[in-house]
């Protein structure tokens, strides 16, 4: 069974401390919304295994000094020039094309729709230290080979996305990668993300492992579970993990993950930040009270609204 005792770490951990100030979510936002900084485009890729008991996801946790220090996030990254070659995938355009109809965004560049999925894979290859989304004639790799020196030649910069897949006979292949949501962080945040999250199954034979250079550990653990220890302040969860943790935690198996993404549209959303007598929270688009922009889901379990408290963030009913 993959539970959080199945972790990995680098020699050396950050703080153990999960600590949720109020007062420092506050302070951050005074005064950020003069000038809204415009979202960067990023990937996100969350890994599914099993089914039962042992249908877990991977988590990895960031360093104090990283983006969403402390927390623990799905593999991910923003997208790089590098990345928005339309050559990494056969197919070209016409590929590209469709990636951007898959993303529910048919209006996409089509070098940035090529650009989202190649980030999400090159990501997921640096800091988990598997390679999803990439194959021949859509038939995944179950070993890298040399995959530790790859990957930290790519990590150094010294090889893109397109030299590995070229030297390991490979091209992109979109297909087995699904869109899943997409998140737009808050006007009012310093910095901003406009991510993409993709569900792939994880390849039997691939092991995960954290990059030490941002990460502290590495966990397969089951959706339930890490809602659990995010409730007890064990781990420390951002929104939009949180709320996907909260999706995936009413499907089975990975096989229904993937098939719920099968069948998803997506729209983006936009965290809406609020105050009333409890403290602060966030709204979410099919909230009652979200107002413009605002639109219904088909899954009614998913709280519209959520509170910053000291343990982490909690629905707000």
């Amino acid at each position: 069974m993959k539970t959080a005792s199945s972790s990995n770490a680098c020699q050396e951990q950050a703080s153990r401390e999960t600590a949720h100030s109020v007062a420092d979510y506050i302070e951050k936002r005074a005064g950020q919304n003069q000038e809204p900084a415009r979202p960067k485009s990023a990937s996100t890729v969350v890994l599914v295994s099993g089914k039962g008991e042992d249908f877990a996801v991977y988590l990895m946790r960031r360093t104090r000094q990283s983006s969403f220090g402390g927390a623990f996030v799905f593999p991910g990254g923003l997208v790089d020039r590098a990345d928005m070659d339309t050559s990494l995938a056969e197919g070209g355009e016409q590929l590209a094309k469709k990636c951007a109809l898959r993303l529910c965004e048919p209006d996409l560049a089509p070098d940035l729709a090529i650009g989202l999925f190649a980030a999400g894979v090159r990501e997921t290859f640096e800091e988990a230290g598997v390679l999803v989304g990439a194959g021949n004639g859509n038939q995944p790799l179950s070993e890298v080979p040399d995959a530790w020196d790859l990957r930290s030649k790519m990590e150094a910069g010294q090889i893109s996305l397109k030299q590995l897949l070229l030297s390991l006979g490979l091209t992109l292949e979109p297909d087995l990668l699904l869109p899943f949501s997409r998140w737009i962080t808050p006007p009012e945040e310093a910095r901003r993300f406009d991510t993409r999250f993709f569900v792939a199954r994880h390849i039997a034979g691939q092991r995960t492992s954290p990059n030490c250079n941002e990460l502290t550990e590495g966990v397969w653990i089951s959706p339930g579970k890490a809602l659990e220890a995010h409730s007890e302040g064990r781990m420390k969860l951002f929104p939009p993990t949180f709320a996907t943790l909260w999706e995936l935690n009413l499907c089975r198996d990975a096989q229904e993950v993937m098939d719920l993404a099968q069948k998803r549209v997506i729209r983006p959303i936009r965290p809406k930040t609020f105050a009333d007598n409890r403290g602060v929270g966030v709204l979410l688009p099919h909230d009652s009270e979200y107002g413009v922009g605002g639109f219904a889901v088909e899954n009614n379990a998913l709280p519209s609204r959520l509170l910053l408290t000291e343990k982490g963030w909690r629905p707000a009913h």
